[in-house]
């Protein structure tokens, strides 16, 4: 658990500094899987949505936001 409360607060440090700039960049640091996993979602879907976000709904996108614990405008802006 301590470990993927890390992950997520290296990429909320990340995206704040600018230094991840696409949603595919969240990925070099935490699974496809795990996101998946703790957003309750199926890891295909997440891998579609991040692949084209124009399927990426509004909920999936606050969803992702509060999991990292980052303003959801910065993965707004990313989709």
């Amino acid at each position: 658990m301590k470990e993927k409360l890390l992950r997520y607060a290296t990429i909320k440090e990340l995206l704040e500094t600018r230094q991840i700039n696409t949603l595919e960049q969240i990925f070099d640091h935490v699974p496809y899987q795990q996101v998946a996993a703790d957003l309750k979602m199926d890891e295909s879907r997440l891998r579609q949505i991040v692949a084209d976000t124009t399927e990426m709904k509004m909920l999936e996108i606050f969803e992702l936001a509060h999991l990292i614990g980052c303003p959801e405008d910065i993965i707004l802006n990313m989709a």
